[in-house]
C-alpha cells in the first residue's frame, strides 16, 4: 500500500451483508449505499477525515 493511513470509502448500488463485511474486512472504512444524498456523503467523508486526523483506525 502506498498510503495505508488513507481512509477508503466505497459506494455501490448493490450491497449485501456479505459484500459489506468483506469490503470492511479488506480495509474499506465505509460503504456508502447508492442512491445516497449529499448529506450522507459529506457526513461519511467528514467522519473519515476526522478519524484519520485523530489517528483512529476505527473511523
Amino acid at each position: 500500500l502506498i498510503r495505508p493511513d488513507l481512509p477508503v470509502a466505497l459506494a455501490s448500488g448493490y450491497v449485501t451483508a456479505e459484500i459489506e463485511q468483506e469490503a470492511l474486512a479488506e480495509g474499506a472504512r465505509a460503504l456508502i449505499h447508492k442512491p445516497n444524498d449529499v448529506e450522507e456523503l459529506c457526513a461519511t467523508v467528514q467522519r473519515l477525515i476526522a478519524g484519520s486526523a485523530a489517528g483512529d483506525d476505527s473511523a
